[in-house]
């Protein structure tokens, strides 16, 4: 059930505005005192300070990819993230491939197994988007 409602609102446009009014909800969340039931306020603070909607670029899949990083009581996103990228290397060399999709989709197989040596047009990972599988 809904118990309480946040509403912020700051004037302007663009993004001056948006940042204002993110400002604002981290604010008001800090200030916002709830007692007696479980509450949703950390996941909110942790997604107004995530990285991603700080430069206002959510995707769809914003919550799928960072649920378990949205739900933590510990550091705010932008801390963790820090400190992830702080620690040493793995022993593992592993290369980032960026796969464009002509519109957001999931990763449902990936075909390549590490190692494998693959040739072009070689099918490397089937992509769900909008209920359409593209290889």
């Amino acid at each position: 059930p809904l118990v309480g409602k946040l509403i912020c609102f700051a004037p302007g446009e663009g993004d001056v505005a948006f940042q204002a009014c993110r400002e604002l909800s981290i604010d008001a969340l800090h200030r916002y005192e709830i007692t007696g039931v479980n509450t949703n306020k950390n996941v909110l603070r942790n997604i107004l300070q995530h990285p991603e909607f700080v430069e206002n670029e959510i995707l769809l899949s914003f919550m799928n990819r960072h649920s378990a990083q949205l739900n933590s009581t510990g550091a705010a996103p932008e801390q963790q993230q820090a400190s992830a990228t702080s620690k040493s290397p793995a022993s593992t060399r592993r290369e980032v491939m960026v796969v464009v999709a002509p519109i957001e989709a999931t990763v449902v197989q990936v075909v390549a197994k590490e190692g494998d040596e693959v040739k072009r047009g070689v099918v490397l990972v089937l992509l769900s988007a909008m209920k359409l599988e593209t290889e």
